[in-house]
């Protein structure tokens, strides 16, 4: 519980850390094979800033997040809907044509990693590209309250590979937007669905 707490009562100041913080160069590999007006699956949408930047890029975008009260400052800041949820308990009547989980699935469990994004892929649809993203590190830690799965690029590609309802389009590291030239690193990936 102590994430969930780490978010409940620093979820303003969570809010206004990253809301500006610019993603565009990890937007381009994600959207260039999604459908021009295409539904996005915002998982575990922190802030709503990814949110709102594929809303005013003209897609169609369903958001969750786990935090009551970031679920609400994403609702107040993107002017739609945000469920509160976690990601095993998501659910969804409509496939979506890609799922964008930036900095959220780095606080599951290494245990309950394959199964949430298993069940997660379940919500996609054929062809439909996932983008997820980690801290770079090993293994899994304690940051504060909070806990961390990290992963290398090596580590991410092997757990990516053990799945076989994807392919792994790319696996990447990239230096942190929020504070560019230092830590933390960050490994990126996409993959799409068969």
């Amino acid at each position: 519980m102590s994430t969930h707490e780490y978010y409940k009562n620093k979820a303003r100041k969570f809010f206004k850390r990253t809301v500006s913080v610019p993603m565009d160069g990890f937007y381009n590999d994600f959207l260039s094979e999604l459908p021009e007006g295409g539904h996005i699956l915002d998982a575990g949408c922190g802030s709503g800033r990814d949110t709102k930047n594929f809303l005013d890029l003209g897609y169609q975008v369903t958001s969750f997040d786990a935090s009551v009260e970031l679920s609400a400052l994403a609702e107040e800041y993107t002017g739609q809907n945000v469920k509160v949820c976690r990601f095993l308990e998501f659910k969804s009547d409509q496939p979506f044509d890609g799922i964008w989980a930036s900095a959220s699935l780095l606080h599951v469990r290494k245990a309950e990693l394959s199964g949430t994004v298993l069940h997660l892929l379940t919500f996609l649809k054929e062809k439909g590209l996932f983008y997820l993203s980690f801290k770079w590190g090993a293994g899994e830690r304690k940051q504060g309250l909070r806990y961390f799965n990290d992963h290398t690029i090596d580590s991410l590609t092997e757990f990516l590979k053990t799945m076989n309802e994807f392919t792994v389009k790319k696996v990447w590291r990239t230096e942190s937007v929020a504070r560019p030239g230092g830590r933390p690193f960050w490994v990126n990936a996409i993959v799409q669905k068969h």
